[in-house]
């Protein structure tokens, strides 16, 4: 057949002659549904705690104890927007959606960032996250699956997956090419994009340069992270639709408040921006409705 794997999504039904699986936790489900069985995913959760940003100046660059033979140990990391971040944990589990935090977790990280820097404190802390790494074995599985001509299997991917992951892409090209797939350069690939603009990284004498210019970057709409509404304004040109994208693009809703006081003014902007209503705009699409139920007045 000229295209052997039917794809069946939400979205309908994909045609293909290859099949990149690179499916992360789920990739051995996914090997699985076409006959390659050899490998099990288990998921290792890693909790993370991340500091207020006043505790920048604590580090200038990564702090490594000795690894062990799961992981490199509790890291202190200072996050390229500033806030120092420590952990993570590394704890074998069984279920592959289970992002929970606890309070082991917490003191076993705390106890060993302490260790590398003695004046980390609980109150330092102001979001707590756990992410799962597949493990697969003590290797990455990159592989072009002989048996199932046209899948290539990218999986068991952890530490240090991604430092590796453009090495890893060149790979996964070079196989795909090699099983036959053609391949065209393509010549108007736009590699840059403007660079975005954010006051808190900024010297004042350019921020008042711009707020002169531009009244609205003196507007200020989260004042824990100072992102103005020319800010928001800009991440929702270039395509953030939801709290967490203008989250992830402006650092909006980041400190140590978590949104509590620029949350409506952003669903505001974003539904002024978007023409929709208000009860529309969601934390991270379908499902994650904000405004449950709009009450009328008396």
């Amino acid at each position: 057949a000229k295209y052997p794997f039917d794809i069946f999504t939400s979205r309908g039904i994909f045609r293909s002659i290859y099949i990149v699986n690179a499916a992360g936790l789920f990739s051995d489900e996914v090997a699985g549904m076409v006959g390659v069985r050899d490998f099990r995913i288990r998921p290792r959760k890693g909790e993370e705690f991340l500091l207020d940003k006043k505790k920048e100046h604590i580090a200038n660059h990564l702090l490594f104890p000795l690894p062990n033979k799961l992981s490199k140990g509790v890291l202190v990391i200072k996050t390229s927007d500033g806030n120092p971040m420590i952990g993570p944990t590394a704890e074998d589990i069984n279920a592959k959606e289970d992002l929970s935090t606890s309070d082991e977790g917490l003191e076993k990280v705390l106890s060993s960032a302490q260790r590398l820097m003695p004046s980390i404190s609980k109150d330092d802390i102001i979001a707590y996250f756990a992410g799962l790494r597949p493990s697969a074995g003590r290797d990455f599985i990159i592989r072009h699956e002989k048996r199932v001509p046209g899948v290539i299997s990218v999986a068991g991917i952890q530490s240090p997956g991604l430092t590796a992951a453009p090495a890893i892409a060149v790979m996964v090209r070079n196989i795909l090419k090699k099983t036959g797939l053609e391949m065209n350069k393509k010549m108007f690939f736009r590699s840059h994009r403007n660079k975005t603009t954010h006051l808190f990284a900024m010297p004042l004498a350019r921020m008042k340069r711009l707020i002169k210019g531009d009244p609205s970057y003196g507007d200020i709409v989260c004042r824990c992270e100072m992102v103005s509404a020319k800010e928001i304004n800009d991440a929702a040109d270039r395509g953030a639709t939801t709290l967490d994208g203008i989250k992830f693009r402006t650092r909006a809703q980041a400190g140590r408040c978590h949104g509590s006081f620029c949350t409506t003014r952003i669903m505001k902007i974003l539904s002024e921006k978007m023409g929709k209503p208000l009860e529309s705009i969601t934390k991270k699409g379908r499902g994650s409705e904000v405004i449950v139920e709009k009450r009328r007045n008396g």
